[in-house]
């Protein structure tokens, strides 16, 4: 393995494993988010930190209005990025936050709901939100699995 630079991925702790997901571009930038990996069995077990980048020793780490929300999926329309986050309340209460930017600076919240797991991915279709609703390793609830949608109505009102 070859480092190339300490500066792509700042903050980060030498003694996890980690992995990127969700890589896109956004003006000439990479963004992406890590995952720490689990030593024992080598799959991703829950997101560290979003991070953009215009080189490989130029790696930002991005911060969201509320601190302790940890970003697991990205997508782009038009001249925005949409990034899906949660928190965890509990073993049984999450709460799942979308947030946009047009600029990767300034963060506007557009909508949050809870619910029993967090959303693991999401798409956007027509102005609808569609939440693909995960699990972790090994906690499952009735939630896992399910497509929740909210519609462009509910996030204007």
């Amino acid at each position: 393995m070859v480092r190339y630079s300490m500066d792509f991925v700042p903050d980060i702790s030498l003694n996890t494993k980690y992995v990127m997901r969700r890589q896109l571009n956004f003006n000439d930038k990479l963004l992406f988010i890590l995952f720490e990996m689990d030593g024992d069995s080598d799959s991703y077990i829950q997101p560290f930190a979003m991070y953009s980048a215009s080189s490989i020793s130029s790696g930002t780490k991005i911060g969201f209005p509320e601190t302790a929300a940890l970003p697991i999926d990205i997508l782009t329309r038009d001249d925005e990025v949409y990034v899906l986050t949660h928190i965890q309340n509990s073993d049984t209460n999450f709460t799942n936050i979308v947030y946009k930017t047009s600029d990767l600076n300034n963060w506007t919240e557009v909508f949050r709901f809870s619910d029993l797991t967090f959303a693991r991915s999401f798409e956007e279709i027509n102005g609808d939100f569609y939440f693909g609703m995960g699990a972790k390793k090994v906690a499952s609830s009735s939630s896992s699995g399910k497509v929740i949608k909210v519609e462009n109505r509910q996030i204007d009102s």
